[in-house]
């Protein structure tokens, strides 16, 4: 049975095709008595709205686009659930593109989005030179990421999150401190980074850095080249959990004793942190309130209910979280 056309509504209710637009649409004087007979139509029909039709028609959706990096980066998820979550609560639905890092995949998805009239879109990408977001003809928010402090964006204390890493794995002895930090093109890692050669400097030591995708696997195959030659540190602050994961697996393979002889040090707070062996201690970014407070900036952009004196930049607090992977503090 095929479904019910707007044409046979106008006909049941003796109108115009173009009145029962204006009734679907509440757009547009229409009588009472006219609306009441449009109304039984579509009750007696069944008549349900051509959604397509409808988005084409006030170029709305009711959904947004989120652009992740990496789906096999658990952070990346976690995120999208809280903005999820939140979108759904307000009305919305979400689209999940994963880009794995690829400018070229990236610009195909912005492409498509903006042709199915998205209402908004979240970033959580690296830093693409290639595409100019603020060319696009709805409202953007970088989550996790700062493109720009004039556009919309949610993230954390990254460099102060790296100041407190390296200020602990000093408090508990270490002094040899290499930073294992992720891809150049990442502000969030250059952040970090920063706050781990601030503390090394304040404190007259070398610092020592060196670059890693944000990946277990990288990760255990330069923690590998770095354990033959013979470890000539006492402590690793990692980019991230996935780094610091694959570190640890490095340090077990060539029996190196963690934290005894060389203490390691994640960020992020993923729940991977709890299952390896030993749990790793970690810089914890409050992942799913970041999600939320993303999804809820971005609907009040879209609906025009942000505030003008709102900051467009909003930076959560980062805390340590101590495990097996580290000394406790005496």
């Amino acid at each position: 049975m095929f479904p019910t056309t707007i044409r046979e509504v106008a006909k049941r209710a003796n109108v115009s095709e173009a009145t029962v637009s204006r009734v679907i649409n509440k757009k547009g004087y229409v009588g009472k008595e006219t609306l009441k007979k449009v109304e039984a139509a579509i009750a007696e029909l069944n008549y349900t709205p051509n959604e397509v039709a409808r988005m084409l028609f006030k170029k709305k959706s009711n959904t947004i686009g989120l652009l992740i990096p990496d789906i096999t980066n658990p952070f990346f998820p976690e995120l999208a659930k809280a903005v999820e979550a939140v979108a759904q609560r307000l009305g919305y639905l979400l689209i999940l593109c994963n880009t794995e890092s690829n400018p070229e995949t990236e610009k195909k998805y912005v492409r498509e989005l903006t042709h199915k009239y998205v209402d908004g879109l979240i970033i959580m990408n690296q830093n693409n030179e290639d595409i100019t977001y603020d060319d696009l003809p709805f409202p953007t928010l970088f989550l996790d990421r700062v493109h720009d402090k004039r556009v919309l964006s949610v993230s954390s204390q990254n460099k102060e999150g790296g100041r407190i890493a390296t200020e602990y794995l000093l408090q508990t002895g270490s002094k040899r401190i290499l930073h294992i930090r992720g891809p150049h093109n990442v502000t969030t890692a250059t952040e970090r980074a920063e706050g781990y050669q601030e503390v090394m400097n304040e404190n007259n030591l070398t610092a020592q850095v060196m670059e890693c995708d944000y990946a277990t696997e990288a990760a255990y195959q330069l923690g590998k080249s770095l354990f033959e030659k013979a470890v000539e540190y006492d402590a690793i602050f990692a980019g991230n959990d996935l780094i610091a994961a694959g570190v640890l697996m490095a340090a077990k393979e060539h029996h190196i004793s963690v934290p005894d002889e060389l203490q390691i040090i994640g960020y992020d707070g993923i729940d991977l942190c709890k299952h390896t062996s030993p749990q790793l201690t970690t810089i914890q970014q409050p992942i799913y309130r970041m999600g939320e407070q993303a999804a809820i900036l971005l609907i009040a952009k879209i609906e025009n209910q942000l505030q003008e004196k709102e900051s467009s930049s909003h930076s959560f607090p980062v805390e340590l979280i101590q495990r097996g992977t580290t000394k406790p503090l005496r």
